[in-house]
């Protein structure tokens, strides 16, 4: 069974789990809660990217991560379907929201909701010009704790890769860079991460058919996925040399 957990962002299984990037979190909580409606391109690339003018190969790029990362948790066929020139949609019952987090939501509308039936008590008549202001401070309370929790989990986000014993951390300047055990990092690539520097999280991946980089910027919460070839490195370089030009802005 594959779980998601959309405060660490992390698609798992019994054994292992995988990050997905913020962007591809979106989506994929989208498609998940919509499960196994269709969801138009359209819709989808406003979820992820809001108001930023981007085209349908970012949504593409995000949708082969997801897929990618079902396949690193052993999942043969990709549960997310597509249907040509409309959207996709995630095949029913394949994946679930962590109950927990479910659990964190209920606890809070709850507890809201319990507030507000003690003030509203017998007991309290002598307060009634006093019970909407008290009822609406417990629940903004109750609120703010709640998002506060979920907000130091989500800085925790990035943190949470260096306990994954199947990635090794390097150091390179001021980026926190990220690959599979036994990936050689080429000298054009260290180069380029060199000249590139950044309060930012780099994750770099190689198979037999292409590379790929997924570069976040820990402050503003944007990040880039670039995939290439050898051939198209130098493609590569300049749409990551122009991310972080337009990030330093």
């Amino acid at each position: 069974m594959i779980t998601y957990n959309p405060i660490k962002s992390t698609l798992s299984n019994r054994q292992n789990s995988v990050l997905v990037g913020y962007r591809e979190s979106r989506i994929l909580n989208l498609l998940i809660n919509h499960s196994p409606n269709l969801i138009k391109k359209k819709t989808l690339l406003l979820h992820g990217w809001e108001n930023e003018m981007i085209g349908e190969t970012s949504l593409t790029k995000s949708i082969s991560i997801i897929r990618r990362a079902f396949i690193r948790l052993g999942v043969k066929e990709s549960p997310i379907v597509t249907v040509p020139k409309v959207g996709y949609r995630l095949i029913e019952g394949t994946v679930y929201i962590e109950p927990s987090d479910i659990a964190a939501s209920s606890t809070v509308t709850s507890s809201i909701a319990q507030s507000k039936c003690l003030l509203s008590h017998p007991t309290f008549l002598s307060l009634r010009h006093y019970s909407d202001f008290l009822c609406y401070l417990i629940a903004l309370t109750l609120l703010i704790g709640a998002t506060f929790l979920a907000q130091s989990k989500f800085y925790r986000h990035y943190e949470d890769i260096e306990h994954n014993n199947r990635l090794v951390s390097n150091a390179i300047g001021s980026l926190e860079v990220y690959t599979e055990p036994n990936l050689p990092i080429s000298s054009e690539l260290r180069s380029l991460l060199q000249e590139n520097q950044c309060p930012c999280v780099v994750y770099i991946e190689e198979n037999e058919q292409y590379s790929s980089i997924s570069w976040l910027n820990k402050q503003t919460k944007k990040s880039i996925n670039v995939f290439y070839t050898q051939e198209k490195f130098a493609q590569a370089s300049s749409s990551i040399k122009q991310f972080i030009a337009s990030e330093q802005l």
